[in-house]
């Protein structure tokens, strides 16, 4: 059985399809509680905030590969909106390089708006891999991923950062940082044990999992079955946790 990915334009969604490889023949669910799939007998249907997509509606990723380079300003902040494999260097130029299909990177959009650096859709799409992302700046202090996207960040050296994601996307930063403050609203994860930081505020809602360090102070909330692991033995704690999920200081 053939498995694709399903990603929703952020115009339909306000934040895309959470990617997940999908049986061809399959009902998507995303509402405000999470994501549902089961199976149908038609072709596969997307239903975002009550709206319906299906896979006829959709352009289907086809074609040779292709990089694309994109022209883009100064930013210190990035949004994905897309199911997307990003890697962020740390260089003096700033750079964006796309590749995927080539009937499908026309509908790849980016922009800027107030520092903040967004990549996303203009159009429904399916794909059998995600988009692959390569993010070039001298700064990245916050990130943010509302779906189902991957970002992995090297060599930055912040005074701090926020790293958000609500879904079942991920994010791995490495470096060093006076602060950084990581949260979750879902399945996903943020994996910032390789980001020395002084201060860690950290803040779990659902299944998801964060590793974080801090070798000063941590601040912990956590409401749910997820787990949150903290490195750095910090002698400052505040810890509060609602549900099965469990807390941890290495």
């Amino acid at each position: 059985m053939t498995h694709i990915n399903l990603l929703c334009a952020a115009w339909l969604a306000s934040a895309c399809l959470a990617g997940a490889a999908l049986a061809q023949s399959s009902t998507v669910v995303i509402n405000q509680s999470g994501i549902s799939a089961s199976g149908t007998s038609g072709s596969s249907v997307v239903i975002v905030n009550g709206q319906v997509v299906t896979s006829h509606d959709a352009t289907k990723g086809g074609g040779p590969e292709k990089t694309e380079q994109r022209m883009v300003g100064a930013f210190s902040g990035v949004q994905l909106n897309a199911p997307a494999d990003v890697v962020f260097s740390v260089a003096r130029a700033y750079s964006v390089s796309i590749t995927g299909p080539e009937d499908i990177l026309p509908l790849v959009l980016t922009s800027l708006d107030d520092g903040k650096l967004t990549i996303g859709l203009s159009a429904p799409v399916v794909l059998a891999a995600p988009l692959r992302v390569a993010i070039t700046g001298p700064s990245l202090q916050a990130v943010s991923i509302p779906g189902a996207g991957t970002l992995r960040a090297s060599g930055l050296h912040e005074a701090s950062i926020d790293l958000r994601l609500s879904g079942s996307g991920s994010i791995v930063a490495e470096g060093t940082v006076g602060s950084v403050r990581a949260a979750i609203s879902g399945s996903g994860e943020v994996d910032a044990s390789a980001l020395r930081a002084q201060r860690l505020d950290a803040q779990l809602s659902g299944s998801g999992r964060i590793l974080g360090y801090a070798s000063d102070a941590a601040s912990v909330a956590l409401t749910g079955s997820g787990d949150i692991i903290v490195a750095g033995k910090p002698h400052q704690r505040a810890v509060s946790r609602t549900g099965s999920g469990q807390v941890s200081f290495e």
